[in-house]
């Protein structure tokens, strides 16, 4: 239907967008302050947009001739920006170690490696 650089375009627009939000998040809210609940739903959204696109596009760039699917470049880049966001809300209620963060790696390696093998089967 599309070519892939129309799908990666707009997944860079996106991420610029989302990136703007985060800013706008960032300077002009507080969302850390006691009663925030909204400046920090919008700060870890735009966080999570932001990530994944940033992800996705770096994945892309980074296997560019290595024929992966758009899909698996998103799945990636959701799971790197899940886990970031992951670390970053256990550090917000001041509860991240090493071993919640080694959890977490574990947790999105095994995801990662279920989708993977389902991906082989397919193929």
């Amino acid at each position: 239907m599309f070519s892939s650089k129309i799908y990666f375009g707009i997944i860079a627009l996106g991420t610029a967008l989302a990136g703007a939000g985060l800013w706008f998040t960032l300077t002009h809210l507080e969302p850390f302050a006691a009663e925030a609940q909204v400046a920090l739903l919008a700060f870890y959204s735009s966080t999570g947009v932001t990530l994944t696109g940033l992800f996705t596009l770096v994945n892309y760039l980074l296997r560019l001739g290595d024929g992966v699917t758009l899909f698996a470049l998103l799945r990636q880049g959701l799971i790197l920006s899940l886990l970031v966001l992951g670390f970053l809300f256990l550090q917000h209620l001041q509860i991240l170690t090493w071993w919640d963060g080694s959890l977490l790696i574990a947790i999105a390696l095994l995801i990662e490696m279920l989708f993977s093998a389902q991906d082989e089967r397919v193929r």
